[in-house]
């Protein structure tokens, strides 16, 4: 019989460092799907090649998906193994922050939103699982974006002003 070649171990994750990766990959995510969607315009024009909805759509979520998570991920993997204390704080920060919670919860929102209206406006220009997954990335965009807005209204631009 032939030995299968084995898998090194790799070392496991704790909770705090588990949650710090999930974390800033997600919000390197959000990032990455506000920046999509000009960057594949600019790259478009750039080119000078014709807009396709199909296209952007895919963009639109391959960006975020491909590119934000794993560097999000990888940003938190090097917070969470570089200094374990600052990993805790900024943890316990993020589980107390009713911010983040609303940023999580718009995003949500606008992903399913998002995804049940991508197909509706573009099924007949773009492919269903990019009409979905497109649709779905820009409504989180969308829904991420709202909240920086709004809190920004609420606190101000710096130290509690009014806008």
């Amino acid at each position: 019989m032939s030995s299968s070649p084995s898998i090194p171990d790799l070392p496991a994750l704790s909770p705090t460092e588990s949650h710090l990766i999930r974390h800033t990959s997600l919000l390197s995510t959000l990032a990455f799907s506000l920046l999509a969607p000009p960057l594949y315009l600019a790259s478009t024009l750039r080119k000078g090649a014709p807009l396709s909805a199909n296209r952007f759509l895919r963009a639109a979520w391959v960006i975020p998906v491909g590119v934000g998570a794993p560097v999000g991920a990888a940003v938190g993997f090097g917070k969470a193994r570089w200094d374990k204390r600052e990993a805790e704080r900024e943890v316990l920060e993020s589980v107390r922050d009713p911010h983040l919670l609303r940023l999580t919860d718009y995003s949500i929102i606008g992903a399913v939103l998002g995804g049940l209206i991508g197909p509706t406006l573009f099924l007949r220009r773009a492919r269903l699982v990019n009409a979905v997954l497109g649709g779905a990335a820009l409504g989180a965009g969308a829904g991420a974006a709202t909240h920086w807005v709004r809190k920004v209204q609420e606190e101000g631009l710096a130290g509690g002003r009014k806008i």
